[in-house]
């Protein structure tokens, strides 16, 4: 069983893009979008 960093990470990414995790993957560098931020500062 592979159970590294980088294997962990992709199995968290795998079920947040899964259409049951409702994400879609970003393009941004840091991954933040403005509007998000701004809909959990309100």
């Amino acid at each position: 069983m592979d159970t590294t960093e980088k294997r962990i990470v992709s199995d968290i990414e795998s079920v947040l893009l899964s259409p049951a995790g409702g994400y879609t993957k970003g393009t941004d560098v840091y991954a933040l979008y403005v509007r998000t931020m701004i809909w959990f500062e309100r």
